[in-house]
């Protein structure tokens, strides 16, 4: 278990996580880590299909300005929601080799620029959380690879999402296997320490603000 910013392994109680605190003010702009130059670097950002995907949020909004008043206001929303994407958009890429990060953080205008060491990380955290409404007979689960800072030094970073549909019969992390051997190859490229609390519910990381 991974308690309150302290690498350590102990019992099952949930309450014992505690998280940075920082309110999610914008989009959870999906992750997925990339390794590269002869895994000498690994990288975690959106895939291609989202950056796409905004793109022609900015190409829609604009060609519908050109079409007149009525889909004037239609292109304002898509150019809005391509603005939106973009502020909410975190990566972080991180060189094994010379042991170093460039973070992008933030999710609004005020967007920061962080470089440090990767001594300065303390742990990567799979956690689980349990979606509420569900369908009748099965419960939605989202499970989050989850990046902490040594003495929450910078807000913690959510590395990959994944939504998964269980029966309610099964246990919580019955489809984090996956997540849990990428988590673990990640942890072991960054010289971390690798927590699996996918077994029991967390909160979301990232509330909204």
């Amino acid at each position: 278990m991974y308690d309150n910013g302290v690498s350590e392994l102990g019992g099952q109680d949930p309450r014992a996580v505690q998280y940075r605190s920082r309110k999610k003010t914008g989009l959870e702009t999906p992750l997925v880590g990339r390794f590269g130059k002869e895994s000498q670097r690994l990288t975690f950002a959106p895939p291609q299909w989202y950056d796409s995907l905004v793109i022609c949020c900015f190409v829609v909004g604009l060609l519908m300005f050109t079409l007149g008043p009525f889909f004037a206001f239609f292109g304002s929303l898509f150019f809005a929601s391509g603005v939106w994407a973009v502020l909410s958009n975190e990566r972080i890429n991180c060189n094994l080799a010379q042991r170093s990060y460039v973070r992008l953080e933030g999710q609004s205008l005020l967007k920061h620029r962080i470089q440090g060491n990767l001594d300065e990380l303390d742990a990567l955290v799979l956690l689980t959380e349990e979606i509420p409404m569900s369908i009748i007979g099965q419960r939605t689960v989202i499970h989050r690879l989850v990046l902490h800072w040594k003495g929450s030094r910078h807000p913690l970073l959510v590395l990959e999402r994944e939504t998964h549909t269980i029966a309610l019969s099964s246990p919580l992390n019955f489809a984090a296997g996956q997540m849990a051997q990428r988590g673990q190859q990640y942890a072991r490229a960054l010289g971390l320490t690798f927590y699996d609390n996918s077994y029991y519910p967390s909160p979301s990381p990232l509330p909204f603000a």
